[in-house]
């Protein structure tokens, strides 16, 4: 799919974010949040066909230090709300009032933080394999592939030992594969066939979950029953068999959020291949 407008939107005065306009431009808007942290549209077009083109306006973005935004692998100036802030100054660009928004993983963190930051901006969401960024979260998401690693006196701080490595390409290499490995319950997960994009993605991942995604424990979830009050639908998609992002993560916020649709998909693991039908089911049910 090729984009019918592509721009470089200067957010400060390090960087240029790179943002890609798909599908119909007088459709609905919606905006991709790809995951990560560290991934990037760019690298990944995948997270753009789960929309009808003729319906949407498709709005994509590479977040700060990645894909095709500049400066690549750039930390400073690189948080979780320096990408909420990035997310309302697109949708300020682009002269909308309200979009859609569609995250999974990384994507469904920064989703549900814009979401509850800017509820009166939120026409629908579309949630999938949810990551509240909880301490425990991350450790799950880590703790597996690091431990063959470290030693034993290390074996209880992971993210210590991820922040030390930030620099050993061979190291983010292999991590990057192991995670791949544990992606999908129904493919192959096959690993960028390019070691310096996983080597940019790995970077920028390892910054964020070692800041523990620069929010205080548990800050979702502590905030998430807002998005009761402003009556959009809201979709929470999660494959039984995630072994990335463990489904209790989504069974929590959908207590928080008794009138979402929370679809736990069996069979399924982390991919979004794995939802596609349940993906765009919803895209379509929306509009």
């Amino acid at each position: 799919m090729k984009p019918y407008a592509e721009i470089k939107l200067k957010v400060s005065e390090i960087h240029i974010l790179y943002v890609a306009l798909y599908g119909n431009p007088k459709g609905e808007p919606v905006l991709i949040l790809h995951g990560g942290a560290g991934h990037s549209i760019s690298n990944n077009k995948d997270m753009l066909n789960y929309h009808d083109v003729n319906k949407y306006r498709i709005i994509a973005f590479d977040q700060r230090g990645c894909g095709k935004s500049l400066p690549n692998k750039e930390l400073r100036e690189n948080t979780t709300w320096n990408t909420i802030n990035d997310i309302d100054f697109i949708r300020r660009e682009l002269n909308i009032n309200k979009f859609h928004v569609f995250g999974g993983s990384w994507g469904s963190t920064l989703a549900l933080i814009y979401a509850i930051t800017y509820p009166a901006n939120i026409k629908s969401l579309v949630l999938r394999g949810i990551f509240l960024a909880k301490t425990k979260d991350i450790e799950f998401l880590l703790k597996n592939d690091i431990d063959k690693y470290i030693s034993k006196k290390n074996l209880y701080h992971p993210l210590n030992f991820l922040n030390s490595q930030i620099d050993n390409k061979e190291f983010l290499i292999e991590l990057s594969s192991d995670l791949d490995k544990r992606q999908s319950a129904k493919f192959i997960t096959k690993p960028h066939p390019n070691n310096d994009v996983i080597v940019e993605e790995m970077t920028i991942m390892s910054h964020f979950l070692y800041n523990k995604c620069f929010l205080e424990d548990n800050w979702i979830l502590n905030n998430v029953e807002k998005l009761n009050k402003i009556n959009v639908p809201i979709f929470i998609i999660h494959g039984e068999l995630d072994n990335i992002c463990d489904i209790n993560q989504a069974e929590d916020l959908s207590e928080k959020l008794p009138n979402a649709k929370f679809l736990k998909i069996k069979n399924a693991g982390h991919d979004a291949k794995d939802v596609k039908k349940e993906l765009i089911d919803a895209t379509n049910s929306i509009i």
